[in-house]
C-alpha cells in the first residue's frame, strides 16, 4: 500500500537525500549544488513510502512558491530505480499538485526532462512552450491549472 507524507523545509532530509542523490547524482549526473539548494529550506517536501508504517521511503519530491503570483513549482521528483513502474511517481506528483492548489495556486508548473513529458501529460500537465537548460539537460516547462485537475482525474485510467 502506498503511503505519503508532507514535511516542511529540511525535516526528514535523512530520508529524502539518499533518494535524490541516487536518482539525480548517480543516474543523471547532476552536481550536488543542484540536487540540494536553498529552496529546500522553504519547500514542502513529499515522501512516499512503500508501507503503511512509513519505514521504507521509495520516492520524493518538493513544492515551492515561485516569484509569480499564485504559482507553485514542483520538482526534484525521484523514485528509487527498483521501485519504478508501481505508481509511486504518479502519487508524489498528485500529492504535490493537490498541496499547491490547496495553498492557493492558480497554476502548478514543472520542468520536465524529455523522457518525462509523457508521464506529466498523463497526470494532466500541458507544455507551455518554454524550455530551459539546467546542468546541461533540456527541460520543458509544463503546467496544470486550477479547474483542470478534476477533468484530468476523470480521464485517468489505472
Amino acid at each position: 500500500m502506498i503511503c505519503g507524507r508532507y514535511y516542511l523545509g529540511l525535516d526528514h532530509m535523512e530520508e529524502i537525500a539518499p533518494i535524490r542523490r541516487e536518482v539525480f547524482g548517480t543516474e543523471l549526473g547532476f552536481p550536488e549544488d543542484i540536487i540540494f539548494d536553498e529552496t529546500d529550506e522553504l519547500a514542502v517536501q513529499a515522501v512516499v513510502y512503500k508501507d503503511i508504517d512509513r519505514t521504507i521511503p521509495v520516492g520524493v519530491g518538493r513544492l515551492y512558491r515561485t516569484d509569480e503570483e499564485k504559482e507553485y513549482k514542483i520538482g526534484r521528483i525521484a523514485v528509487k530505480k527498483e521501485e519504478r513502474g508501481q505508481g509511486f511517481g504518479d502519487f508524489i506528483v498528485r500529492m504535490l499538485v493537490d498541496k499547491g492548489l490547496m495553498m492557493g495556486a492558480d497554476r502548478v508548473v514543472v520542468g520536465a526532462q524529455p523522457h518525462a513529458v509523457k508521464f506529466y501529460e498523463k497526470i494532466g500537465f500541458r507544455p507551455t512552450g518554454e524550455t530551459y537548460t539546467e546542468a546541461g539537460k533540456e527541460h520543458t516547462v509544463m503546467e496544470i491549472r486550477q479547474g483542470t485537475v478534476c477533468k484530468a482525474c476523470q480521464n485517468h485510467t489505472s
